[in-house]
């Protein structure tokens, strides 16, 4: 739609042309008379016509304003064209002064030259770049599905179908497009093919087309983005699930998952001690179903354990890892009265352990703790006597193995045995042994069993010689005892060499004042005790009354009294025995 405004107060003139009006060179035609005259010459050239134009836009109009336009214009064509020529205004002849003409585009947006001409040459030119209104809107990204990504696009403002809306991830990909070509809300969508942190950018373009006057170099369309909103969007990948069960071997825990679904190398599973501690790591790979963490101890103990999925624990676990006893092989031998248990092929040796030799009794011999690492060692044990001996092995305090020894004593020496003498140097010479051995011992006791003298035999024992000395001549008997038990006696007697006269008791005069003891009493001899001669009265001749004895040393002739009653008192008085 073209427009010619007037800028002076009068009535618009007609704008229309007539038919005869072309665009282009104006000629100027004479014509003959018919009545074969010649015309008149050409008048003068006027004035050319002048006037001075400015521009201005609205919209799609575009309006040329024309002023001062000379007063003598009378024919003139004024008009406004296109680019390409094109009359789109003519101003009608005789307008002078201020006039517009004006040109509406409608919605036909792109680029356009314009030109005022005068009878065909340009006064005026002008370019502009017509667009429509850049529209606005509102956006809204959310996402209700997983996976999926929705933007809302809402109070649509200035719509036009030469813009479109596009859906476009940072790196430019486009996943949507919509027209712009009304002002009806839609919204896009797009579902992503996995889990994960994603960008998009809503744009708002423009498709454009440019040219050059260059007729060989064709025109070249494209799109002119503007980014109108961003947005980043977490697709939290679902944690995987599986099934959790616990096992231990030796020392070592592992914890087995099993039933796996969702397993993803965005995932990592921990195994850790209850303080954190992390023990083994495994991170999942796309497609698994099982899978096994596995730490081992350094040693035994009570260990609680966590199986995380990221930092989250989803299972527990308290293990008692239990030291194994350990195990061993026991030997035994004996030598004599030595016992040996060999403890060999030892297994699991640890210094929480210790092994005991004891007798059936409980009594315990030997202990030895063991060593880390240890593989075997002895236990010795000697024992005094013959006999039978019940031996147990014990690790702590448990019965593993038992073994009884009988010790068999050596063949129980023989010899011939003399007594001899000096005086009174017993000698007691012994020979002819046989199966002399350590283990025997003689002892020489006499009749009031005071050890007298002894000798333990060697194994190279042939002659033995054991010496004493008596304290007073006379019979002697002597007991042997062999390891304590007697084996015999021997006697020898003993003649003083040098013998006094003992006085013998007869019949004795009591003198005591004492009315129970008077008369005329007979002494006989009775024994020989340590030495000394004792006699005791006697009232047949033949038996003494005890507790009436009285004894005499041999050796110094003195009397004194023996026996529990009377007489109390002994001398000797010029030969005579007195009792008192």
């Amino acid at each position: 739609m073209t427009f010619i405004n007037a800028q002076i107060l009068r009535k618009r003139p007609n704008l229309f042309v007539t038919p005869k009006r072309k665009y282009g060179n104006l000629l100027i035609k004479y014509e003959s008379g018919t009545d074969g005259t010649t015309p008149d010459p050409d008048p003068p050239a006027p004035d050319p016509v002048a006037f001075t134009t400015s521009w201005s836009t609205n919209g799609g109009i575009v309006e040329a304003n024309l002023t001062g336009i000379s007063s003598h214009r009378t024919t003139e064509v004024i008009v406004l064209t296109g680019d390409d020529g094109t009359v789109l205004v003519t101003l009608d002849e005789n307008k002078v002064g201020n006039w517009d003409l004006q040109h509406d585009e409608g919605t036909g947006h792109g680029s356009y030259t314009y030109n005022v001409r005068l009878d065909g040459v340009i006064k005026s030119t002008f370019s502009r770049d017509y667009q429509p209104n850049v529209p606005s809107f509102t956006t809204n990204f959310f996402s209700n599905t997983v996976k999926t990504i929705s933007c809302g696009i809402d109070n649509i403002v200035n719509p036009h179908d030469s813009y479109s809306v596009r859906l476009a991830k940072p790196e430019d990909t486009i996943l949507d497009t919509q027209v712009l070509n009304d002002a009806s809300a839609f919204f896009f969508q797009f579902t992503e093919s996995d889990y994960g942190t994603y960008g998009y950018k809503l744009l708002l373009s423009k498709w454009t087309t440019t040219s050059t006057s260059n007729p060989n170099i064709p025109p070249e369309s494209y799109w002119v983005d503007t980014v109108i909103a961003t947005h980043t969007q977490l697709f939290p990948r679902p944690e995987p699930t599986f099934t959790t069960s616990w096992t231990k071997s030796g020392l070592s825990i592992n914890a087995d998952l099993s039933s796996i679904t969702g397993a993803h190398p965005d995932f990592y599973a921990y195994l850790c001690r209850d303080d954190g501690t992390t023990l083994a790591t495994h991170q999942f790979q796309t497609g698994q179903t099982t899978t096994s963490l596995s730490f081992t101890e350094a040693d035994y103990g009570t260990f609680t354990y966590q199986l995380k999925l990221g930092t989250t624990v989803v299972s527990s676990h308290t293990e008692t890892y239990v030291r194994p006893t350990p195990t061993y092989t026991a030997s035994f031998s004996t030598n004599e009265l030595t016992f040996t248990a060999g403890i060999t092929s030892i297994t699991n040796a640890y210094n929480s352990f210790a092994i005991t030799l004891e007798r059936d009794d409980g009594t315990v011999l030997q202990t030895h703790t063991l060593v880390d690492g240890e593989t075997s060692f002895t236990f010795t044990q000697t024992e005094t006597s013959y006999a039978t001996f019940n031996y147990i092995v014990k690790i702590n305090g448990t019965q593993t193995d038992t073994y009884s020894a009988t010790y068999t004593p050596p063949p129980t020496p023989t010899f011939d045995i003399a007594l001899t003498n000096d005086d009174l140097v017993i000698t007691a010479t012994l020979t002819n042994i046989v199966n002399p051995d350590p283990y025997y011992t003689l002892m020489i006791h006499d009749a009031n069993d005071t050890h007298l003298d002894g000798h333990t035999f060697a194994t190279g024992d042939t002659t033995v010689v054991l010496t004493w000395t008596e304290t007073s001549y006379g019979e002697k008997t002597y007991t042997k005892l062999l390891n304590g038990a007697s084996i015999g006696t021997e006697t020898i007697t003993l003649t003083d060499p040098n013998p006094s006269t003992t006085p013998e008791p007869r019949e004795l005069t009591s003198v005591a004042n004492s009315g129970s003891w008077s008369g005329v009493y007979t002494y006989i001899y009775a024994e020989t005790v340590d030495g000394n001669y004792l006699y005791g009265r006697s009232g047949n001749g033949t038996s003494v009354d005890t507790g009436t004895e009285i004894q005499v040393n041999p050796n110094t002739n003195i009397w004194s009294d023996y026996g529990t009653g009377t007489p109390l008192n002994v001398t000797e008085v010029g030969g005579e025995i007195v009792l008192r």
